[in-house]
């Protein structure tokens, strides 16, 4: 949390206005607005917050929750409170008769680059929302929920309003972060130096080996691997492999490392907020196992496994699956192109590997929205 000195040079690096720093002063300095309840369908509770030096209130396992688990572990999250005081929200009924409705929002975040208030709902209830209420509930053709009434007053106050759906929680990272919990509270000096050093050496070594290749190694152990990747002294996209699967989930030196070796073996279609995407011939990791797709109907997904093994899931069973990290794409051998890069990223040093991350982000456009360019962009990469 940012103490006084700290907050005012956040704010004048944000340019906000008075009438900004004065309301989020009041925030920072007010017991949130109301205790949350449990109610039919959800269960409430408090969050020990590391970053916050408090308690955190959330109404919801399924949502509230695991928004406050991104937040806590988000660097471009500076403060985050809950039930700030509430905000009034003006807009017409589907009658048309205009209405004004007090408000608390879940969050009042802090970011290094904005501020405002954040209220989170499930996806389903959203919908129903939009149905009954869609001048204060809407959706963009885009697909991204907003509360104009919310928008309005944040804009007001030089702020703002967003609206967050539970489609957005990567369900991966979440069980990561259960998963790593007691690492995060754990002292970073409580992993002996020579270990560390130990393992940090093997893992620069052998770029993408997995945490169960590294196990082996007669020095390590997992509570060791764990409290560095809890404290990014290794590195893992939390974001991308569930930890649990530790023969799936690869270990580089840093995160420049990792940008480097994805730009040669992109992630397969791995589990995400937004679920796997289903087609014959894809690779796929379920319960441990190595699956191959090998029909995809309207409601059945088959899959073929090793021998004659063969099993027919739901197609929404397999959607629910990839969305909770439990059905994970597996990426495809390696072609001699990616092998020979490979080998060249092998010998490079800590400054080369960033250098290499810059120009593939200045050619990424051109390979994206012009492949007939190739050629040129190999140039501007050198």
């Amino acid at each position: 949390m940012l103490d006084e000195p700290q907050f005012g040079d956040w704010c004048r690096r944000l340019g906000l206005s008075p009438q900004a720093e004065r309301v989020i002063r009041q925030i920072r300095t007010s017991p949130p607005a109301r205790h949350v309840r449990s109610g039919r369908g959800n269960v409430s509770g408090r969050y020990p917050s590391r970053k916050m030096g408090v308690t955190i209130q959330f109404e919801s396992h399924r949502n509230a929750l695991a928004a406050i688990y991104a937040m806590e572990h988000a660097s471009a999250v500076v403060e985050y409170w809950d039930q700030p005081p509430p905000i009034k929200l003006v807009y017409r009924t589907p009658a048309g008769r205009a209405v004004g409705v007090l408000h608390t929002p879940d969050f009042f975040v802090l970011r290094t680059d904005a501020a405002g208030w954040e209220e989170w709902k499930l996806e389903d209830d959203l919908r129903r929302l939009a149905e009954r209420q869609p001048q204060r509930y809407c959706r963009t053709a885009e697909g991204r929920w907003r509360c104009p009434p919310g928008e309005a007053y944040a804009q007001a106050c030089g702020l703002s309003y967003q609206l967050r759906s539970s489609a957005e929680i990567n369900w991966v990272f979440q069980r990561n972060m259960i998963f790593l919990e007691d690492y995060l509270r754990a002292e970073p000096a409580s992993i002996p130096p020579a270990v560390e050093e130990t393992i940090r050496r093997v893992v620069a070594a052998q770029p993408g080996m997995t945490w169960q290749e590294l196990l082996h190694h007669n020095t390590t152990s997992a509570d060791a691997i764990y409290g560095l990747i809890a404290t990014a002294r290794i590195y893992v996209d939390l974001e991308a492999v569930p930890l649990a699967e530790s023969a799936r989930v690869p270990l580089f030196a840093d995160r420049d490392t990792a940008l480097a070796y994805a730009h040669i073996h992109p992630p397969p279609p791995c589990a995400s907020a937004h679920g796997i995407d289903l087609a014959c011939g894809t690779m796929v990791s379920w319960d441990g196992r190595a699956w191959t797709i090998g029909h995809v109907g309207e409601t059945i997904v088959g899959l073929r496994g090793a021998g004659s093994a063969w099993t027919e899931v739901p197609l929404q069973v397999c959607e629910t699956l990839g969305r909770q990290g439990k059905l994970i794409g597996l990426a495809p051998e390696p072609t001699p192109a990616q092998r020979t890069v490979r080998e060249r990223l092998d010998s490079a040093g800590p400054a080369e590997v960033h250098e290499a991350n810059r120009r593939s982000e200045i050619i990424r456009p051109f390979l994206h929205t012009h492949p007939s360019r190739l050629q040129d962009a190999r140039s501007i990469a050198g």
